[in-house]
């Protein structure tokens, strides 16, 4: 892709803002990126580069801003459509073996792997009946990074909330690791399955985006993701009778929710997976709130309350939407029982799907 789009911007062509920031994201994502000595290459007097230009070449591929590369002749703006690289492409007219970097960081790796022509082509966060399985075979192993990666970009939430990307990669890493693969269902398929239902749910319904905020949107993602996060296989009422060290944990309350809260958000509380790290405290709090609720509501033992809850409310006509410029209208006192609901739905929702394998 890199590769492509030099010889592209050689030819003096245009290439899609879109495209390029993604493509420089994934690229200085890692933070290991292992180079040659750019110092030695591009700052002595035989560099074919001028001195300015050396020293841009060698900030830019060390610790270039994920957010944005600038300089006086060139940048990637996140405003225009398209991006003209002209100005530098006489850089990279000796060939891309400049800037070929071999990581030793498996982020880089990884990014380079996900499918995302494949996930926008079987319509991921957008079709409640999308048979993960069929998705499961071309991530790999990779099954809810690419998932959560894919959704996090489609609905451009890391840029509408200044999320940390490369902190990102690394959250979904450490969840996706914390999913027994040997556990038949609570297993990253179920979570990856979950996870692009509830995405779907909430912007087929068009609630997102208009009447859910970013940070509403952001929070039942990480709810999703997290909802099972290191499930032992066995329910709770099972933990209980046998005094498993979960239940006593946590006084015998949503002992598996309980449990996949503290362990997943105590991710958030890691500088290396907090990708969180640069949003206000007042709207931090008020995540951990809704996710928290979020991810209790799917106790099984909960599940008649829930339900006669969230109906009860349609019978009142407190919660039947009307339909505004922005989609349906929800008031904000209603919204967590709707994401509660949303995520249940998104939990059960596999037992609707057309082929059951």
């Amino acid at each position: 892709r890199t590769i492509t789009m030099l010889q592209k911007l050689i030819k003096g062509k245009k290439v899609p803002s879109q495209d390029a920031r993604n493509l420089c994201m994934e690229l200085l994502s890692a933070p290991n990126l292992m180079a040659p000595n750019l110092n030695d290459q591009l700052l002595p007097t035989t560099s074919p580069y001028n001195l300015e230009t050396s020293r841009y070449l060698v900030e830019t591929l060390s610790t270039a801003d994920l957010r944005g590369v600038k300089t006086n002749n060139f940048m990637l703006s996140t405003e225009s459509s398209e991006v003209d690289l002209s100005a530098v492409s006489s850089i990279f007219k000796s060939g891309p073996s400049l800037l070929f970097m071999k990581s030793t960081d498996s982020v880089f790796q990884l990014l380079s792997h996900i499918p995302y022509d494949d996930l926008r082509a079987l319509k991921m966060g957008e079709d409640l009946h999308l048979n993960i399985l069929s998705v499961a075979e071309l991530c790999y192993d990779n099954l809810l990074v690419s998932c959560g990666l894919y959704l996090f970009e489609k609905l451009d939430l890391v840029k509408k909330m200044n999320l940390s990307f490369s902190k990102l990669v690394r959250f979904l890493q450490r969840v996706q690791q914390g999913y027994n693969s040997n556990n038949f269902y609570h297993n990253v398929k179920h979570a990856a399955d979950v996870t692009q239902r509830l995405a779907a749910l909430l912007t087929q319904s068009k609630l997102y985006p208009g009447t859910l905020s970013d940070i509403e949107m952001t929070a039942a993602l990480i709810a999703a993701l997290l909802h099972d996060f290191e499930h032992c296989g066995r329910n709770n009422a099972f933990l209980i009778t046998t005094r498993h060290p979960f239940a006593r944990q946590h006084n015998d309350q949503h002992v598996m929710e309980n449990h996949s809260l503290f362990s997943g958000l105590e991710l958030l509380a890691q500088p290396s997976t907090n990708f969180l790290e640069h949003l206000p405290s007042r709207d931090v709090e008020s995540l951990y709130a809704q996710v928290i609720q979020m991810v209790l509501a799917t106790d099984m033992a909960m599940h008649f309350s829930t339900v006669s809850h969230f109906t009860q409310r349609i019978k009142a006509a407190e919660l039947r939407p009307k339909t505004g410029l922005g989609g349906p209208q929800v008031l904000n006192e209603h919204k967590q029982i709707v994401l509660n609901m949303a995520l249940k739905v998104a939990d059960l929702g596999h037992c609707t799907l057309k082929d059951q394998e």
